[in-house]
């Protein structure tokens, strides 16, 4: 029965049962970026960058890291980001007054 509705029922397509958007027909190919590009750019792109990198850098500053010795951890599925069950890194606070 399936077989008479679609041409290629037994294939994996979840496009199959939308119609095609507008911006998609007129050639809004990166609408699915995450920040974007041509019409679609987001213009908070730069400072979501800038905000990245200044938690990375204030990060590494006070924080001493260190990989624990437990190999490629097993990834626990319960919660909706995918974590590892045990931690693979130890993170110390520095000492400030050294520097």
């Amino acid at each position: 029965m399936l077989w008479s509705v679609w041409s290629n029922a037994g294939t994996f397509d979840p496009d199959r049962f939308l119609p095609p958007r507008e911006e998609d027909v007129k050639g809004g190919k990166f609408c699915y970026f995450p920040f974007g590009a041509g019409r679609h750019r987001c213009i908070g792109e730069q400072f979501a960058y800038l905000q990245i990198k200044t938690i990375i850098a204030t990060f590494l500053r006070l924080f001493a890291i260190k990989l624990t010795e437990k190999g490629f951890p097993q990834p626990d599925y319960t919660s909706m980001v995918v974590l590892p069950k045990e931690p693979v890194v130890t993170y110390t606070h520095r000492d400030l007054s050294l520097l």
